[in-house]
C-alpha cells in the first residue's frame, strides 16, 4: 500500500502549524518586551532619585561648611521652621522655592525635587538644623555649629 506510505512521509508543516506557531512566538515576544519596558521605567525613575539624594547631600554638605565658619546665622520664613537661612560673615543665603520644587544657594539651583527644605535653630541659636524632603519621600537631615556663636 503505497498511499500508506505517502500519508505518514510528510516533509513540510501545515497552515494550521504554522499559524499556531507564529501566535506562541508572539506571545512570548509580547510578555519579553512588557517585561524589559516595565524594567526600563523603573530604572529611570530609580536614576532620577539617586540624582535627587546626590543633590540633596551636596547642599547639606555645603551648608554645614557655611554655618561652620559663619559669625551669625538669620532665619525668615512664615511658621516655627524657616525656609530662608542667610550665613553671616560669608553671605551665602539658602532658600527653598517651593513653586518649583527646588532648594538654591545664592539663587543657585542645588537640589531639585524637593517637597520640603526647613531650617531649625538649636542649642541657643549656634546650631543649624536643616531637614530636606524629595519628592521620592527620602528624608535627609543635618546639624551644624557655627564657632563664633549666635
Amino acid at each position: 500500500m503505497w498511499w500508506v506510505k505517502l500519508a505518514h512521509d510528510r516533509r513540510g508543516v501545515t497552515l494550521v502549524e504554522l499559524i499556531v506557531g507564529t501566535a506562541v512566538a508572539g506571545l512570548v515576544l509580547l510578555t519579553v518586551a512588557s517585561v524589559e519596558i516595565s524594567s526600563w521605567k523603573y530604572r529611570g525613575a530609580d536614576e532620577r532619585g539617586f540624582a535627587g539624594q546626590a543633590e540633596a547631600t551636596n547642599l547639606l554638605d555645603r551648608l554645614a561648611q557655611d554655618v561652620r565658619r559663619a559669625t551669625g546665622i538669620s532665619l525668615a520664613g512664615d511658621g516655627a521652621p524657616a525656609v530662608t537661612l542667610t550665613v553671616t560673615g560669608s553671605g551665602v543665603t539658602y532658600q527653598y522655592d517651593a513653586e518649583a520644587r527646588r532648594a538654591l544657594r545664592d539663587g543657585r539651583v542645588m537640589a531639585e525635587g524637593v517637597a520640603g527644605l526647613q531650617f531649625y535653630r538649636e542649642d541657643g541659636g549656634r546650631t543649624v538644623r536643616a531637614v530636606i524632603t524629595l519628592e521620592t519621600g527620602y528624608r535627609l537631615e543635618s546639624r551644624a555649629t557655627t564657632r563664633l556663636g549666635p
